[in-house]
């Protein structure tokens, strides 16, 4: 919680317990807390953003500071003849109001992202690009083609001053919010959260052109939601292309205004299910990886800072949940991908044949596990539950034992799956015991020694192992 919030709250609690004296005395005191929180609360909302999870303090500190005005047409009362009970009653339910505020606001902060490590500040450039070769199977005009949207991370040199952007743009926020079947408004604090990232600066200058990294967004993610990672990327000299798979990510905005949210819900029913619709739609992604993978090679017609900037010959591939697998079939089914890396995406829908030649590494969290009401809602016995992990396991372990080259697994067995992610500094409650930062900054460093070994020609002593953390396992396996 930040720290105008926190005082805020602090003398709304104040005010509340100083309305005990109302009837006895005038409210004088009552009165000048209000003052001042009013006086905070312009302040907070003036520096640091106004959220709707403050709102309760604020309505209680209105309906308080009414009180007060109204117990001036009264006449003090007896002490001794006064109920207290309706008054202590009245303060219980604002204290608990108060900190329901309080426990909003921390389950859902405005966090921020970790200052990037490397040396180069971060830009952050957006494009939309249509695959004319391709119909867009989701839509109900037959007319329809492929459209992304893909946003650009990269080394940058800034001009002084220059303001970095939001987290999300708040109509992006509320369209993720939507594709999560929540109301518009719950994600509309996002849009206070500051990055690192200086959109359209210029490229940073360098001797040679700088290599490419594509990264695939979960199913019912969005790219945006893995910036803890493409920052990092981006200032140690990668260009980070976050791909936003239209139609199977929470929400994708176009620059005319038009959006397209999640709508594949009739898919999600059971794990079953899943599966299947996961099968049919990862060739999409592939195929989209590869279609970018094209327009890039063309960005420099598009946006001159870019002519001569990629390095088209060292690109890799990586990403979280369903972008994970589609990280490896798309190195199975294009060699201009020379390294992949899969953050805890189960392989369904990747061909048993996809055993692609190039340097893979995979990342796990920790092992799934299911109550019996989530096994009801998902549809699933507790036998097809356990049928369900093992086959995962022993698809991954396919991925990382059978094919030919440079193969690495690194397990963090105390982070959560989303916990690869920003969602779990979006929402405190995610579940793994690790903390957020520090899974971000594992999974960050071994990022950055596969693709600085295997991409750069740098070897790093992390990928000799063993893993520095007590709960992290790695192993390399060799060829």
């Amino acid at each position: 919680m930040r720290l105008l919030e926190s005082i805020l709250l602090a003398v709304v609690a104040a005010t509340l317990l100083s309305t005990l004296s109302l009837g006895q005395k005038r409210p004088r005191p009552t009165l000048g807390l209000c003052a001042l929180g009013a006086l905070i609360a312009l302040l907070q909302a003036a520096l640091e953003g106004a959220r709707w999870q403050i709102v309760p303090a604020q309505a209680l500190l209105v309906l308080v500071a009414v009180a007060a005005l109204l117990s001036f047409r009264r006449p003090a009362e007896d002490a001794r003849k006064r109920k207290r009970w309706p008054r202590l009653l009245a303060i219980t339910l604002g204290l608990l109001i108060l900190a329901s505020s309080a426990a909003l606001a921390f389950v859902l902060p405005v966090f921020s992202l970790e200052s990037p490590t490397g040396p180069h500040a971060v830009g952050v450039s957006t494009f939309e690009w249509t695959d004319s070769s391709r119909p867009e199977v989701r839509s109900t005009d037959p007319s329809a083609r492929r459209a992304l949207v893909v946003k650009l991370w990269y080394p940058a040199t800034p001009p002084p001053g220059a303001e970095p952007a939001r987290y999300l743009d708040p109509r992006v926020a509320a369209g993720i919010a939507g594709g999560l079947r929540l109301p518009g408004f719950v994600l509309g604090h996002l849009a206070l959260v500051s990055t690192h990232s200086v959109p359209g600066a210029p490229l940073a200058p360098s001797d040679a052109p700088f290599p490419v990294l594509l990264f695939s967004h979960g199913l019912r993610m969005h790219s945006d939601l893995s910036q803890f990672q493409a920052e990092e990327l981006a200032s140690h000299g990668y260009v980070v292309v976050g791909i936003n798979h239209t139609y199977d990510a929470a929400f994708t905005l176009f620059r005319d205004g038009t959006s397209v949210t999640f709508d594949a819900w009739e898919h999600m029913g059971s794990q079953k299910d899943m599966d299947k619709y996961i099968s049919q739609r990862l060739p999409v992604w592939v195929e989209d990886a590869r279609f970018v993978l094209d327009r890039l090679a063309a960005l420099k017609d598009e946006d001159p800072r870019f002519a001569g900037r990629l390095d088209l010959t060292r690109v890799g591939h990586f990403g979280h949940s369903m972008g994970g697998a589609a990280a490896l079939a798309a190195l199975a089914a294009d060699p201009r991908f020379r390294a992949g890396l899969n953050l805890d995406g189960a392989l369904f829908g990747v061909s048993a044949d996809a055993k692609p030649s190039q340097p893979f590494m995979l990342v796990t969290g920790e092992k799934l596990k299911a109550t019996d009401r989530q096994l009801q809602r998902m549809g699933m016995t507790r036998a097809d539950f356990d049928g369900f992990v093992a086959d995962m396991e022993q698809r991954w372990k396919r991925s990382i034992s059978e094919p030919s080259g440079p193969r690495y697994r690194l397990e963090m067995q105390s982070a959560g799956h989303m916990e690869l992610s920003d969602a779990s500094l979006i929402l405190t409650v995610m579940p793994g015991s690790m903390p957020p930062r520090r899974a971000h900054r594992v999974v960050n460093d071994y990022t950055l020694a596969f693709f600085d070994t295997h991409l750069e020609g740098a070897a790093s002593p992390l990928l000799n192992g063993p893993a520095v953390e007590p709960t992290v396992e790695f192993t390399a396996f060799s060829r």
